[in-house]
């Protein structure tokens, strides 16, 4: 398979992450991943300062061969000077990435473009991208309705796999924009028997069962299934993948495009308690 679109995710180093979630990735684990993706043609990395450790864990390691982009969070209740704020928090996950330039800059929280608009954030943002600090600023989104109408994102993040067309739905909306497609396995969610599944997802089973048969009907993991889903559309330009082991990038390798077809909305829903998982009491 073509690696180009692959961006590597990093949401697995926050312990506990998802609704199915092995133990937290170590440093160890992470230079086989990173050294791993790197020969296979990987090359930028998804992260967020609200992943933990996330952007220390990352600097302690070689990153010579990846583009970096990342999240800043809301600001602190207590935060007086907004604009500085941005500046100062951009400084401080390059200097904690060991790297010279972010390769984008996202609002972890999309609110700060929409109802809670604040021209310094962006007036903030704006200095970094013109000071060669960021080179693309924009967005991570939930849904299409959420995007941006304050300001023109250079690069947006939103879901995509077969109960969530979000990220589709972007790119017909702001053709001009890059859309990177996360949560292509729901959190794991979709990799996983039903029967295994915490008893929060108890309402959807039904379905959930529907698309575990149906990639079973066909004999294509659900792994394949998604990974193949998120790459057939061309106005995708990267897609977000999480990895625990480099072992997870060897089965990645073997993945063969099998002849078949699964129609974006086939099992499309819109049941948000179940496709958002900001929505989630597990």
């Amino acid at each position: 398979m073509d690696f180009k679109k692959v961006i590597l995710g990093t949401a697995q180093l926050i312990p506990g992450y998802g609704a199915v979630n092995p133990a937290c990735v170590d440093k160890k684990k992470l230079e086989a991943i990173l050294g791993h993706a790197s020969d296979l043609g990987i090359s930028t990395i998804d992260t967020a300062f609200n992943y933990g450790q996330a952007h220390k864990l990352l600097g302690s390691c070689q990153l010579k061969d990846f583009k970096i982009i990342t999240k800043i969070p809301n600001p602190p209740s207590q935060c007086g000077d907004l604009y500085e704020w941005v500046l100062t928090s951009i400084e401080c996950y390059i200097s904690d990435l060991r790297i010279d330039v972010l390769e984008g800059l996202l609002l972890h929280d999309n609110s700060f473009s929409g109802t809670n608009f604040n021209r310094a954030i962006f007036d903030g943002l704006n200095r970094a991208k013109d000071d060669g600090l960021v080179k693309n600023i924009g967005a991570s989104l939930y849904c299409c309705s959420e995007f941006p109408q304050r300001f023109t994102p250079d690069i947006a993040q939103l879901p995509l796999n077969p109960l969530d067309d979000s990220a589709l739905r972007a790119a017909e909306k702001a053709p001009k924009c890059c859309i990177n497609a996360r949560s292509l396995f729901l959190q794991g969610v979709l990799l996983t028997d039903p029967k295994d599944l915490p008893p929060f997802f108890d309402p959807w089973i039904d379905d959930l069962y529907e698309w575990w048969n149906w990639c079973s009907e066909r004999e294509i993991s659900p792994f394949n299934a998604c990974i193949n889903f998120a790459l057939q559309f061309p106005e995708i330009n990267g897609v977000v993948m999480g990895f625990n082991s480099s072992d997870q990038l060897r089965d990645l390798e073997k993945i063969a495009y099998k002849d078949f077809t699964l129609p974006s909305d086939l099992f499309l829903s819109k049941e948000m308690n179940l496709i958002k998982p900001h929505k989630w009491t597990l």
